[in-house]
């Protein structure tokens, strides 16, 4: 089908594996519907290349030569590798659909005026939420860095006195808190995070920054959401006291344009340019322009 190949071609596998299903399909339906029966079918055939994998692994127990195992896994592999083809060709076609959003979003509305930064904010991670709430599908921090993926806990503009794992009184409300854990593979679930992630989002082209105003300077602001964190008790999931203090790692990205105000405050400060010349940055300071 030439609009699978135009359009959807994380079915193609589907046209080979599963040609006479497709066919049944009437040739009239409308892109969105033929989506829909596609992916119906696709979902069937993943079901049995499943099946498939949990009987040959159960089969293998019986097989005593390695050409045995060969001859009855080949089928399989090959048919395993077209479904990982095919999740792949999708997590592609979903990466670009959010970067041409996000392209769209940081560009000026039909009013002639620019996107709320919580409608930007929450195409990074949905807004007052947090990882314990949302699925691994449902963010898009790969914008920023892949590593902030796997993350310990993460708090979606939620203010600190209402994060449990943070024993704070304020109302001051991160963008973005990112909890990192300092031990990947150990037998206790106790030990330190080794860093944090705080992310910023400003609205496209705002200027007027203010130098040593937190209401009108983010790296002040986040710099306040800093002290929160050193000033009050912080807790892992179990309730245990977690150590932080001035050599805690903590990593900011202010996720903005760099107007004018912005950039002499920049500079004052002593950042320095990004190889690309669309940042800025400073130790584990980090500026990202909106392109």
């Amino acid at each position: 089908m030439p609009v699978i190949d135009a359009n959807i071609p994380q079915y193609k596998s589907i046209l080979h594996y599963k040609e006479d299903k497709v066919k049944l399909l009437s040739p009239d339906l409308p892109p969105e519907k033929l989506d829909i029966e596609l992916y119906k079918i696709e979902a069937d055939w993943k079901l049995e290349v499943k099946k498939k994998c949990i009987t040959l692994l159960d089969e293998k127990k019986d097989i005593t030569t390695l050409d045995g195992y060969k001859e009855q896994s080949a089928q399989f592999l090959t048919e395993f590798n077209e479904v990982g083809q095919s999740e792949l060709a999708r997590y592609v076609i979903h990466r670009k659909a959010v970067i041409d959003l996000l392209d769209k979003l940081i560009g000026k509305t039909k009013e002639d005026r620019f996107t709320n930064e919580d409608l930007i904010h929450s195409i990074f991670f949905p807004i007052r939420s947090s990882s314990d709430e949302i699925p691994f599908n449902k963010q898009n921090l790969w914008l920023l860095d892949e590593r902030l993926t796997y993350h310990s806990f993460l708090a979606s503009d939620k203010t600190f006195e209402s994060i449990k794992q943070v024993d704070s009184h304020s109302s001051d409300r991160p963008d973005l808190l990112i909890f990192n854990d300092a031990i990947a593979f150990a037998e206790e679930e106790t030990g330190p995070f080794s860093s944090f992630t705080i992310v910023e989002f400003k609205k496209s082209q705002r200027d007027h920054y203010i130098d040593n105003d937190p209401k009108h300077n983010p790296l002040d602001q986040v710099e306040t959401y800093i002290d929160n964190l050193l000033e009050g008790k912080v807790t892992n999931r179990k309730g245990r006291i977690i150590k932080i203090n001035n050599n805690t790692p903590f990593y900011v990205y202010i996720v903005c344009d760099i107007t004018d105000s912005f950039e002499r405050i920049l500079k004052k400060r002593e950042f320095k340019p990004t190889p690309d010349g669309r940042g800025y940055f400073i130790l584990s300071l980090l500026i990202i322009r909106l392109i």
